[in-house]
């Protein structure tokens, strides 16, 4: 509707520029075409001014000429002049007579053409107001249809809202009834928080259980992948020994001090620290949180749904300790291993005895198992692998022409049994013969 109301305005409004610009282009030109008739006039005025110039001074020398047939030359050519003008005159008023007929038969086609540019005006806007007059009906028949379809949203918007207001006064009750749960809920749950905090205690000392047995059993797997490396060591060392002699190179055994070692690392500041020998037996913080955290998330499913859907609004620290509440409730052997008498030493035995050595002595010690050949060895066993796989390459072309000259030497064998045959043959038959 809006394009149907825009474009009759547009092109009735581009009319009058179009008409303006046509003006304009017909005044432009009608200025050029006064301007030149405007010289011409000029020129035709100086040429009939100079020519009468020359006429008004050749008669001023015929009283001098006393001949007769100098004068009726002189009058000859004064007549000539005069027919000259005569002539020019002539022929501008002829030019203007042209031009003007020229102006009144474009007068007549302009006339014309506006005329039909009107006609052809008229039945566009009667054709454009047929067509609004059509978009005009058909808005107004949807308009009565969304009339209604409104009329009926209205009556069903109503009725929406009651039934809102009425569920509103639900989840209202319903909210008191859980805001009163959720009161008796968080009581229970201070109370067992409470208790959580004396498990917590209890909880440290198992942790420090846990960290002393983690510290073992990384040791013993140290001590096995240690086992291996060296068995590998020495199967690399077998193997260069046997490339080097295959190749008439003078092995030497390396200097291989980690062979020696057996055990864990010895850190070098060990016997700088010996006031923090009571440190040395404790377990970081840090680290009893991490494993409790640990613990909770890996022993969650011995906990119930409704347990961990309330745990769910507090904060992590006290998830953890009701966790770990529930969690010795359910295990019973968390009060034998919490009341053992020999757990605080056995554990602050074990970890002093664990105390890792620096990351720069573990990086020495492996790299010098990783470096026991050398690159320039490297390249020379790959040179060595690439000659021998040439070698290789070129045995294994022999191997395949053996084989063929062996076919070729059985096929020669045959033909010449068969030229044999042929030949005997031949020849019994020329006997015959």
């Amino acid at each position: 509707m809006i394009n149907l109301q825009r474009e009759p305005a547009t092109f009735v409004t581009n009319i009058q520029p179009a008409g303006d610009a046509k003006w304009l282009e017909r005044r432009a030109e009608l200025e050029e075409a006064r301007r030149i008739r405007r010289e011409r006039q000029e020129n035709d005025v100086k040429a009939s001014q100079e020519k009468f110039d020359e006429i008004k001074r050749s008669w001023l020398t015929l009283n001098e000429k006393m001949m007769p047939q100098e004068l009726r030359e002189a009058l000859n050519c004064h007549q000539q002049l005069c027919d000259t003008i005569i002539a020019d005159k002539k022929k501008l008023i002829n030019d203007l007579q042209q031009e003007l007929k020229k102006r009144d038969d474009h007068y007549v086609k302009t006339f014309r053409k506006n005329e039909e540019e009107i006609d052809l005006l008229i039945e566009r806007m009667e054709e454009q107001i047929g067509t609004l007059t059509k978009a005009y009906r058909e808005e107004l028949g949807q308009t009565e249809v969304r009339s209604k379809k409104v009329t009926h949203t209205h009556g069903h918007i109503g009725a929406l809202c009651f039934s809102l207001q009425k569920e509103r006064k639900i989840l209202k009750n319903e909210h008191m009834r859980q805001q009163k749960e959720l009161a008796q809920k968080r009581q229970d749950l201070s109370e067992e928080y409470k208790r959580a905090v004396h498990q917590y205690e209890r909880l440290q000392k198992q942790v420090k259980h846990f960290a002393a047995a983690d510290a073992r059993k990384f040791w013993e797997m140290r001590l096995m992948a240690e086992v291996e490396r060296k068995d590998q060591v020495e199967k690399i060392l077998a193997l260069d020994s046997r490339i080097c002699k295959h190749l008439d190179i003078a092995w030497k055994q390396p200097d291989l001090p980690f062979m020696e070692h057996s055990g864990p690392i010895q850190p070098q500041k060990q016997a700088q620290r010996p006031d923090h020998q009571q440190e040395e037996g404790q377990v970081s913080m840090e680290t009893v949180k991490t494993v409790m955290e640990l613990l909770c998330d890996e022993a969650g499913f011995l906990m119930e749904r409704k347990l961990l859907k309330l745990l769910a609004p507090l904060e992590k620290e006290e998830q953890t300790l009701v966790k770990l509440t529930d969690l010795f409730h359910v295990s019973p052997c968390s009060s034998a291993v919490c009341s053992s008498p020999d757990l605080g030493s056995h554990q602050r035995s074990s970890v002093g005895h664990a105390e890792a050595p620096d990351a720069s002595d573990y990086k020495a010690y492996w790299d010098s198992m990783a470096n026991i050949i050398s690159e320039d060895k490297l390249k020379m066993w790959d040179a060595a692998e690439r000659k021998f796989r040439q070698y290789h390459a070129v045995l294994t072309d022999i191997s395949e022409l053996r084989s063929q000259n062996e076919r070729l030497q059985q096929q020669n064998t045959e033909l010449n049994r068969v030229l044999l045959h042929l030949h005997q043959s031949d020849l019994l038959e020329s006997a015959y013969i």
